[in-house]
């Protein structure tokens, strides 16, 4: 480390600490509400709001962020604005209970939804109120329905946690709980909602009337990506889950909210539920010359003021701080995740305060290299975007590629006055034009020879 003083140590271990990569309450003295400026006639979450307060008992609708968008901080905002209103809110974490790098089929979800509900709402309300699990009442079915599999019946765990963390952690039990309910699908669909509506009927008669509207957040589910040799299975299983089983995915009596994966939207037009995606921050307006877009860059700027301990800004960014903190908000592309850890690499590399411009330079060529190398042919695609702003596909399995440059950055998906455009992260800007410079010279020698 620097030579730096008991006090300055302490100050650069808080902002590091303050820099962290959690989501966020509102009420936290942290959070800055980036989707509310600019022109911006509302958030995604207003939306979302009202449509569960103008549904009359139940409602359906997706909502979805790309890494660092932001999206469980402000699905806990909509939690903690429902709530103020009467609702009962459950939200449950989809990766407890599904691999993320998995295939994912009707009766995975309808079991890891119900047994989600039922776990949450035994740690909301209370152990004794529903009487009995999911995970029990899913054991009984399979017995009473005599599923079974070619070579055998289908065997079960006795103990609840031992069938959800089979589910999620072993292929050779969910591929064998997939075949087996297959033909059952139906009755597995029916035995599920009888559970939903039971427990539904019991919170409201525990509640005596105070709760008449539950909704559950079924959060994480956007992280269902597979691996570089399984994506396509992957995201042809998510996309035959929410274009074939829409009627499956709605629970009589329950305000839904599944997050899923940004590509969705993307990949299936024809989607007839609700999408709310979490944008980029806008941080340059559409034009070919990106001309700065003021309010989006301001509010950036304040999610640094924020996190930086009190009265520390200005020792930590110099007398002149704007100039080197906006350095690293102009470098994010719009994502907060991005931005926390361009600060916290300006952190660990500082050995004198304020941040040196050389700090400030090496962070934001540290964070560059992850997104590096590109393929020349994925960079001349990138470079299609960049001049056109918006993805135009060529190949079926550019909507996979599409899907692959979103989660990391590479593309940005903004919106502007609702207009949707997309555009590069500044951190590749300047490979892709090395690259297409140099694809260029390439085959212009080549036809020159």
């Amino acid at each position: 480390m620097g030579a730096f003083t008991p006090q300055q140590e302490g100050m650069l271990k808080e902002f590091y600490r303050n820099v962290g990569d959690q989501p966020l309450k509102s009420e936290d003295g942290f959070y800055e509400p980036i989707y509310s400026h600019g022109s911006a006639v509302d958030e995604p979450i207003d939306r979302m709001q009202r449509r569960i307060e103008f549904d009359a008992d139940q409602s359906l609708q997706f909502f979805s962020g790309f890494r660092g968008s932001g999206k469980t901080t402000e699905l806990l905002r909509l939690k903690a604005r429902l709530e103020q209103k009467g609702y009962l809110v459950v939200m449950a974490n989809a990766l407890d209970y599904i691999n993320p790098s998995a295939p994912i089929d009707i009766t995975d979800l309808l079991l890891v939804l119900a047994g989600a509900f039922g776990d949450q709402i035994k740690d909301k309300v209370g152990t004794d109120m529903l009487r009995e699990s999911y995970w029990s009442r899913f054991r009984n079915f399979v017995t009473k329905t005599e599923v079974k599999l070619q070579e055998g019946s289908l065997s079960l765990p006795l103990v609840d946690l031992d069938i959800k963390a089979e589910l999620k952690d072993n292929p050779s039990f969910r591929q064998q709980v997939q075949k087996a309910l297959a033909p059952h699908l139906a009755a597995l669909k029916r035995e599920t909602f009888r559970y939903f509506d039971e427990s539904l009927h019991r919170i409201r008669a525990h509640s005596q009337g105070q709760l008449s509207q539950i909704v559950l957040i079924f959060d994480s589910l956007e992280q269902l990506r597979g691996s570089l040799s399984n994506e396509q299975a992957v995201i042809q299983s998510v996309e035959a889950l929410f274009s074939n089983h829409l009627d499956t995915l709605r629970v009589p009596g329950l305000h839904l909210i599944y997050t899923v994966p940004p590509w969705l939207k993307f990949q299936l037009r024809s989607l007839t539920v609700p999408v709310e995606i979490l944008p980029s921050v806008q941080q340059w307006n559409n034009d070919p010359h990106r001309s700065p877009y003021p309010p989006g860059n301001e509010a950036l700027h304040r999610v640094l003021e924020r996190r930086a301990p009190t009265g520390a800004f200005e020792i930590l960014f110099g007398s002149a701080p704007h100039d080197a903190s906006m350095r690293l908000v102009q470098h994010c592309g719009g994502h907060i995740r991005d931005l926390l850890r361009l600060v916290r690499e300006c952190v660990v590399r500082a050995r004198v305060l304020p941040l040196s411009e050389a700090v400030v330079t090496s962070a934001i060529e540290h964070v560059r290299s992850d997104l590096l190398p590109l393929a020349t042919e994925d960079a001349l695609w990138l470079d299609r975007i960049s001049r056109n702003r918006h993805p135009v596909h060529e190949k079926p399995e550019d909507g996979g590629r599409l899907a692959r440059f979103l989660d990391t950055h590479l593309v940005l998906y903004l919106k502007t006055n609702g207009e949707e455009w997309y555009d590069l992260h500044p951190l590749v800007r300047p490979e892709v034009e090395r690259i297409v410079q140099w694809q260029a010279a390439e085959s212009s020698a080549a036809n020159k020879s």
